[in-house]
């Protein structure tokens, strides 16, 4: 089953530099945008993430939100988003809710 960032690894090998996405921060090329999802996906992998897994991200928008939730996709398994405005207890309630067994996010938002 093809997941999205096999798209993205795809475009990657025929247009690297091409813009795959535009954010505040700037513009972020297919060839970035491919290695950081396999960065991410590498490191999911190492944590257990595969098939029937749920996988919390737990990151402000922008780059690292679209690989993380395509790193998940790459490893099969699930992403629970998490808006990271809401108050923790209540992001928690979500993630025990769902039975997350993983969460993704920067060490300046990790509880």
């Amino acid at each position: 089953m093809r997941a999205v960032a096999d798209d993205i690894a795809a475009h990657a090998l025929r247009h690297p530099g091409r813009t795959a996405l535009s954010t505040p921060a700037g513009e972020v090329s297919y060839a970035r945008l491919a290695t950081r999802i396999e960065e991410i996906a590498r490191l999911l992998r190492a944590h257990g993430a595969r098939p029937e897994t749920v996988c919390a991200v737990a990151v402000e928008h922008g780059t690292d939100a679209v690989a993380a939730m395509a790193a998940v996709l790459r490893c099969g398994a699930a992403f629970l988003t998490l808006d990271v405005s809401q108050p923790r207890e209540r992001l928690a309630a979500f993630v025990r809710s769902a039975g997350a067994r993983l969460l993704l996010t920067h060490a300046t938002l990790a509880p």
